[in-house]
């Protein structure tokens, strides 16, 4: 299949998003996909030609709101909450264990084996990257389960 852009000098395709949606997850999941540039609706009409441009010079270009990011701001790692990395049940469990209940007291509330209350514990601190109790009460403040 003839590349139409290398006729135009362009060595490959380049994507630019134009939405109106500027939270970062988008951008970073976005940038992770491979799209060259960013703008939001409420900016195009002044940087629309700019991103172009920059983009064409194989430079990247993201702008959400006024303030344009860099694109390291962009890959930083991205905050997920637990809610959407656990399962409805390891989030149960999660709760219970950021509250301080130990592996009996989950069985006793869960109906669960202690062998199963004991791999969704490997599991949660599996998903989140953690290995300590206090991380894992840390988090469960930080995201509302507790």
């Amino acid at each position: 299949m003839p590349d139409h852009f290398t006729d135009l000098g362009v060595s490959g395709i380049h994507i630019l998003v134009l939405t109106m949606h500027s939270a970062d997850p988008i951008l970073r999941r976005l940038r992770k996909a491979g799209v060259a540039a960013y703008l939001v609706k409420n900016e195009a009409p002044r940087m629309l030609v700019t991103a172009i441009e920059r983009v064409l010079a194989g430079e990247l270009f993201f702008a959400s709101g006024s303030a344009s990011r860099s694109v390291k701001e962009i890959e930083a790692p991205e905050y997920v909450p637990a809610l959407f990395l656990l399962t409805h049940r390891e989030l149960e469990v999660m709760r219970l264990l950021a509250q301080g209940r130990s592996n009996k007291e989950l069985v006793a509330t869960l109906d669960m084996s202690v062998r199963t209350a004991e791999s969704h514990h490997a599991s949660i601190l599996a998903k989140l990257g953690i290995d300590s109790p206090g991380e894992l009460v840390r988090i469960a403040i930080r995201d509302g389960l507790i």
